[in-house]
């Protein structure tokens, strides 16, 4: 009987540890807002003001089985208001999560909105996850076909860029059946809600069942055009450049920087925060570069040529931003002219296979109107008209571009 008894026991003992091995530790819970018994609204920099910083701040978080934020992490936003969302979303507190009757730790996202006139106010989620759909937080990188959204006229008209949110559910085969945006510009959202919709995901299998989903598509309309989240290596490499040449361009660089720049990347993020804190901190009366900020680009520099290394067209792209950004600086200099448009010239000698003919003839066309002893006033508009394609194309002939 005693031996009945002890069988028993173990059975249920390994059925118990089976069902909870199978309970993850962490499970994902998309965007966290609406799930939050205290959201606290972050405090708006004074640096921020300064410059007018507005818009969208993601912070990552991590949140313990007793709804406390354990980790948080900016992942996209305005430089100068990454560190009053971060601050804020650390004292934010949850209702404990709970599977299977045993409390876990949950990752999501919050989404903070900061507007000029005020601090930010936590985004609502129109859309709560339903049963039967599980959460999958950003699913950008999970689409098949992620639709680039139209730049609608008038949002253009009055200058409006930014990131928009689109709350979204996958049905089993990967269509879109219901998009909502979240936060993000009234003059973009419509657009991203139509991309939303046309685009396809891979089907979410769990248990080998498919399964709906719920989660964020992020869309960042920048400039007047819907270049969504690909990252211009050449305009970065040429932004990042500038800053030594021209430092009265440092806010509207950062800005164009930091969009490129991965959540992950740690040491990279820091630079450029680092970066953008020296520059705040400066006369803002001052015409040449100090040697902080200086220092400051030099050392990201370097980190995105280390970081890019391991591919090709990419770190062309970047180093032909660098040198082309560099000669436009010291083609009127005549004792650095001509070192700066042979570094030009051999970069441009250096490409890869991949990059287009017709983007090595704008280089090239550049090149040749730099290398005249003066130029005329025709030759400046030639410039200007050439460099605005430079900047919408990365030279990849696969890459899509919606021109204004």
């Amino acid at each position: 009987m005693k031996k009945q008894i002890l069988l028993v026991v173990s059975i249920l003992l390994v059925g118990f540890s089976i069902v909870s091995a199978q309970i993850p530790k962490t499970i994902s819970g998309g965007v966290l807002n609406g799930k939050a018994q205290n959201l606290p609204a972050p405090e708006f920099p004074a640096a921020a003001k300064a410059v007018n910083a507005s818009g969208t701040v993601n912070v990552q978080v991590t949140i313990d089985e007793d709804g406390n934020v354990t980790s948080a992490n900016a992942i996209s936003g305005h430089p100068l208001l990454r560190a009053a969302a971060v601050d804020a979303a650390r004292q934010a507190k949850f209702t404990p999560t709970q599977l299977s009757g045993q409390a876990v730790k949950v990752t999501g996202v919050i989404i903070y909105n900061f507007t000029p006139a005020a601090s930010a106010d936590p985004a609502q989620p129109p859309m709560p996850v339903s049963e039967g759909n599980i959460s999958g937080g950003i699913v950008n990188g999970k689409a098949k076909n992620l639709a680039i959204p139209a730049y609608p006229a008038a949002a253009k008209a009055v200058g409006a860029e930014g990131a928009v949110n689109v709350q979204v559910t996958i049905d089993e085969n990967g269509d879109v059946v219901s998009a909502s945006s979240v936060s993000g510009h009234p003059l973009l959202r419509q657009a991203a809600e139509t991309a939303a919709f046309a685009s396809k995901f891979k089907p979410t299998l769990l248990n080998g069942q498919a399964v709906r989903v719920t989660g964020i598509i992020v869309y960042n309309f920048t400039g007047g055009n819907s270049a969504m989240s690909k990252p211009n290596w050449f305009k970065t490499g040429f932004d990042l450049a500038s800053i030594q040449y021209n430092p009265s361009l440092i806010n509207l660089n950062v800005s164009s920087i930091s969009k490129v720049l991965q959540p992950d990347w740690t040491a990279e993020n820091q630079q450029l925060q680092s970066l953008s804190e020296i520059k705040q901190a400066e006369n803002a009366g001052q015409t040449k570069s100090s040697p902080a900020l200086i220092d400051a680009a030099q050392s990201l520099i370097a980190s995105l040529q280390s970081r890019l290394g391991s591919d090709e067209l990419k770190y062309w792209q970047f180093n032909t931003g660098l040198r082309l950004s560099e000669a436009l600086a010291k083609f009127r200099n005549a004792n650095e002219k001509q070192s700066a448009l042979d570094s030009l010239r051999q970069q441009i000698q250096s490409a890869p296979s991949s990059v287009s003919p017709e983007y090595l003839a704008d280089l090239q066309k550049i090149t040749a109107i730099l290398e005249k002893q003066k130029q005329t006033a025709d030759d400046m508009q030639q410039i200007g008209l050439i460099m605005p394609k430079l900047f919408l194309n990365d030279g990849s002939p696969k890459r899509v571009i919606l021109l204004p």
